[in-house]
């Protein structure tokens, strides 16, 4: 009784998930309704709404559309607010279709009450029948029509063309706006009088309406040169002739608009600007050509004095040291001001995240002194750039952060975090970090320094000093370690880092035999690791898009003063990919291996892979995938490989359900008693083992999960179901995670 019990529930919790993940989306058009009363100014008088008239949309629709207004009239009774309010709920209809739509009111007051009766003479359902296009030669009738239907259909998704006359002015807009972007400046689109399908149309329950569109396309301007008035000082001629090439290679032969002066504009005032001169000017005008149709684009240039920056003065600054600041200019007194080196510096300033606001920019021209030297030549003179301020003020943020945080794991259960962050040590942005944490099933603490300027170079370095305690299914774990690790952003939002770290690490109540796999319980670690990571993500708590790729390689070696020997190797992806706007497609593949070293056997317990749980392979609990002693005890493998397929569904702001399938290993696949086998005597014997079981015996997950997104992260609860269920085994049917965050 109790398995049928389990078996039905289990289907049917499926089933809810199925049904949210295919469901109708969140309603849009839903908005909190106005009740009588509430408000900042409390009214002294009821307020009664009645509806009348109204089938095709819902009250609560129709309060949806006007709430604000009724909320004002429910704390007011001012009756402009209903006149408001009685127009958007018209508006209301026109856009779903009802173009005679009308909504009147009557008021009944009394001394401390008012009842509003909203009078709804809906009228017929429009829809859109033909639409007749003519004088159109550069663009077919089906793409004009594919415009305005999309056009129209917005909000009222597929199924019959609602008439709605805002949206047709709007489409006529982009009808306009396809012209204008291949020349035709002279564009004329007529909607002529549009043809009910009945004399009456507002006395039938539905109609349709023919739409004729006329259009004037007119003659089909091109850009046929582009010509300079003025000449350039020598400083800025090649900046502005290699900009006057690039614009003519993009621009001529090409349809005008008005925008596109904007190119030139553009191109030569950065020409401009990356030479001294920042106070240039550029006006461009459009010519007529020689023959009709053509455009000859005209630029009229004033360059300005060149500008040498002087001295730097820093403002607004506390706590964050001026020189830190100046280290991380890319403009040096001596130099010729570009604006390219502003904008790096800005970036870099905003990088440490220690301002709240960045302004830099040249001292007013009054400011200006020439360093003419005595007997000039005037010709000289001229030429001879002048030197200004540069100014750079700044609004210092908060460096100083207290936080506490909760969390839940289905294997941790209840987690606490708790740190302090000093981002500005010794005024010069130095990260000082201490953090701890715990759960019932670990605990933590770490402090560490980062440098994210090392030596004033690109490269980022962080200094760890950690130790964790955690008990995993078959064992208790403790360590302690130090370690420096260095990072460089590289192009495409790529990372290379590349630490050392030495720890110590005692392993205790070894609940799994031992005997057979390895004897190693308290031991030294230093390692050498090699990291690329690539992050795309447009969200690191619940994406939409992106990918996140890693690689790593990780080597222990005596000579490095480890008593373990070992190299260890991992690598995954996440990839999100956006169906529609509330659904997303997420992809998972994690795979890892550790190989023993020159002089090791086998791997300890501490060092292994485990596989199952909350953010792995979700049919089984923490740890509990693979090879297990003869007392069903994990004993952890040298590789592993997780895959996974995700199916994410937003239901509105702050919640979302999934679909999900996993698909994951662990090798070698079984234990050496399992298989009835001493310790291997070879480090051969254990490199064989694991490559031959490396690509099988993997195990399923299916399931259905439910989100809520916090600021922190997603709080997650996950049904997953065992197809490949093994009673040997004692694997479970089913097993329920909750937990904060994604599984990847």
């Amino acid at each position: 009784m109790f398995f049928a019990s389990a078996k039905t529930w289990r289907l049917g919790l499926l089933l809810l998930c199925l049904g949210l993940l295919l469901g109708p989306g969140p309603h849009r058009d839903r908005a909190w309704a106005a009740e009588p009363g509430l408000g900042q100014e409390q009214a002294d008088f009821s307020v009664v709404l009645r509806f009348q008239g109204n089938t095709a949309l819902s009250v609560t629709r129709l309060q949806a559309a006007a709430a604000e207004d009724l909320a004002a009239f429910s704390r007011l009774g001012r009756r402009p607010a209903i006149d408001d309010a009685a127009y958007l709920m018209q508006l209301a209809y026109r856009r779903a279709g009802y173009y005679f739509a009308e909504v009147d009111y009557q008021i009944e007051s009394t001394a401390d009450s008012h009842q509003v009766d909203f009078l709804i003479h809906e009228g017929p359902l429009v829809l859109v029948g033909a639409l007749d296009f003519s004088g159109n030669t550069v663009f077919a009738d089906r793409e004009l029509a594919a415009l305005v239907e999309n056009t129209l259909r917005r909000e009222n998704g597929p199924g019959p063309l609602p008439f709605v006359e805002s949206r047709l002015n709007e489409a006529v807009g982009f009808i306009r706006q396809l012209y204008l972007n291949e020349g035709y400046r002279n564009i004329g689109i007529e909607i002529a009088d549009w043809r009910f399908d009945t004399d009456e149309p507002e006395q039938v329950r539905q109609t349709r309406v023919d739409i004729p569109i006329d259009i004037s396309e007119g003659l089909r301007q091109v850009i046929v040169a582009t010509r300079l008035v003025g000449d350039p000082p020598p400083a800025s001629a090649t900046a502005i002739e290699q900009a006057l090439a690039e614009a003519r290679a993009e621009l001529t032969g090409q349809p005008y608009f008005t925008r596109r002066k904007l190119v030139l504009r553009s191109l030569l005032l950065e020409a401009f600007h990356q030479t001294g001169y920042p106070e240039a000017r550029v006006m461009v005008d459009d010519l007529p050509g020689e023959n009709p149709g053509e455009i000859l684009l005209q630029a009229e240039l004033s360059s300005g004095p060149q500008v040498r920056i002087g001295e730097i003065e820093i403002s607004g600054n506390q706590y964050v040291s001026s020189r830190f600041i100046r280290q991380r200019l890319a403009i040096k007194p001596g130099d010729i001001y570009r604006d390219s080196a502003r904008r790096q510096s800005f970036n870099e300033l905003y990088r440490s995240r220690l301002f709240t606001r960045i302004d830099i920019g040249l001292a007013p021209p009054d400011d200006a002194t020439e360093p003419a030297p005595p007997a000039v030549d005037p010709a000289e003179e001229a030429d001879l750039p002048l030197t200004r301020t540069l100014l750079v003020r700044v609004d210092e943020a908060g460096s100083r952060e207290l936080f506490l945080a909760g969390g839940w794991g289905s294997y941790e259960m209840l987690r606490l975090r708790a740190g302090f962050t000093n981002r500005n040590l010794f005024g010069h942005g130095r990260v000082f970090r201490l953090e701890t944490g715990g759960s019932l099933k670990g605990a933590e603490v770490v402090a560490g320094i980062t440098d994210p300027w090392l030596l004033e170079s690109r490269i980022s370095a962080d200094f760890p000093l950690y130790y964790r305690f955690r008990e995993e299914p078959s064992f208790t774990r403790s360590e302690f370690g130090l370690g420096a690790l260095f990072s460089r952003n590289l192009r495409h939002a790529l990372t290379a880092s590349l630490g050392y770290q030495i720890r110590r690490s005692n392993i205790g109540k070894i609940e799994a035999d031992t005997a057979s796999e390895s004897l190693e319980s308290s031991y030294n670690i230093a390692s050498i690791k090699f990291q690329l990571s690539r992050d795309t993500r447009d969200d690191i708590f619940f994406p939409s898009r992106g990918q996140r790729a890693y690689g790593a390689v990780e080597t222990a070696d005596a000579v490095l003063g480890s008593d373990l020997a070992f190299y260890r190797f991992t690598g995954g992806l996440r990839r999100f990919i956006p169906i529609s706007p509330v659904y997303t497609l997420g992809l998972r593949a994690d795979t890892g291996l550790i190989l023993p070293g020159r002089g090791q056997i086998s791997i300890p317990l501490g060092e292994r892979f485990f596989n199952g749980g909350e953010r792995s392979i979700r049919s089984f609990r923490e740890g509990q995938l693979g090879p297990k002693d003869l007392d069903n005890q994990p004993v952890g493998g040298m590789a592993f490989n997780v895959l996974s397929i995700e199916l994410r569904r937003r239901l509105g702001e702050n919640l979302a359900v999934s679909l999900f399938a996993d698909y994951g290993n662990l090798a070698p696949n079984l234990s050496r008693a399992e298989e009835g086998k001493e310790a291997a005597e070879s480090r051969s014997e254990v490199i064989s083992a694991t490559m031959s079981g490396y690509l099988k015996d993997f195990r399923p997950a299916l399931g259905a999960g439910i989100q809520y997104l916090l600021p922190v992260g997603p709080a997650r609860l996950d049904f997953a179901f065992n197809p490949d269920r093994r009673p040997d085994r004692y694997e479970p049917d089913f097993v329920i995670h909750f937990s904060l965050g994604m599984a990847f």
